[in-house]
């Protein structure tokens, strides 16, 4: 499969939320990395103190820290102003400081762009959190009936209160492709249940995907990968911060101390994952590479 983001598109997705661009041999960048190497070295320090006293992030630990404190402080409406906060960003050779959600922007188009390929009847997310995503996605395709799988209650909870309510104005801004039917999101099935043990059939989507969730799961990673491939009937599409884009220096050193996601690109063998298509030229966080990974599930 063939599938190309032009870089044109990513600049015009990119450019509203860029506060500025920075010369990457400027003083100022090399504040920037020098901020994420001290990062680092901490996070990696206090992993080694946990391992020696046995501590691991469990998916308990997850759950906590996403219902009682993230997704009740989550506001959708103050997220998705382009001059919020900012963080520094590379493309290529370029780097810049921009909003935190400016790479959202081009994640979703990735995802749009796989789904109008395939055009798959049925789409699992896995880790939908409070529904960000296929609040955007279900508009866009209201043919297709979407599924979000979420650990955490109140991320259930805030997804169903979103559907029911009118969609922000802001989203239809922040969206890459238009939203041609916005009350579509009535139909998005949301199920609270764990990665490790789905509960669906085998092979019960066309297409199962995930947009950072993985990365909060590495503790149960090798379960979790088997489940996708399990309830997939075709692809599996993967935006995450795969091995491949953070595999030295303080990003290595940030992920293992964070104990995110671990995973190469060859491990999706392992699961019965071929990749079709790898997407690597989005803008990414200084602190994490991320791209999109297409693989189609062998029975």
């Amino acid at each position: 499969m063939e599938l190309v983001l032009p870089d044109a598109e990513i600049e015009r997705l990119l450019t509203p939320w860029v506060h500025e661009e920075l010369p990457p041999t400027g003083d100022r960048w090399r504040e920037q990395v020098r901020l994420l190497d001290a990062k680092a070295g901490r996070q990696k320090r206090k992993r080694g103190w946990r391992a020696l006293l046995g501590f691991r992030r469990a998916t308990t630990q997850v759950r906590n820290e996403y219902d009682k404190t993230i997704w009740p402080e989550y506001d959708l409406a103050n997220r998705l102003r382009p001059k919020g906060d900012a963080v520094p960003l590379v493309w290529g050779n370029r780097t810049f400081l921009a909003g935190d959600m400016a790479t959202k922007r081009i994640h979703l188009l990735a995802l749009m762009r796989v789904i109008a390929a395939l055009r798959p009847r049925r789409v699992l997310e896995v880790g939908s959190g409070v529904g960000f995503n296929l609040l955007a996605l279900a508009p866009r395709f209201p043919e297709i009936h979407f599924t979000g799988l979420e650990l955490t209650a109140a991320g259930v909870a805030a997804a169903r209160a979103a559907c029911a309510a009118p969609l922000p104005p802001a989203l239809f801004e922040f969206a890459p492709e238009p939203l041609t039917a916005p009350d579509a999101v009535r139909a998005i099935e949301w199920v609270e249940a764990d990665a490790a043990k789905m509960p669906f059939a085998d092979a019960s989507f066309d297409l199962v995907f995930t947009a950072l969730a993985l990365e909060q799961v590495e503790s149960i990673r090798a379960r979790a990968l088997a489940e996708v491939a399990r309830v997939s009937s075709g692809h599996v599409a993967m935006v995450e911060p795969f091995r491949d884009w953070n595999a030295d220096g303080a990003r290595r050193a940030l992920i293992v101390g964070k104990e995110y996601f671990a995973a190469s690109i060859a491990d999706l063998a392992a699961y019965g994952m071929e990749p079709e298509l790898v997407i690597a030229n989005m803008p990414t966080k200084l602190a994490m590479g991320v791209g999109l990974v297409l693989a189609r599930v062998k029975r």
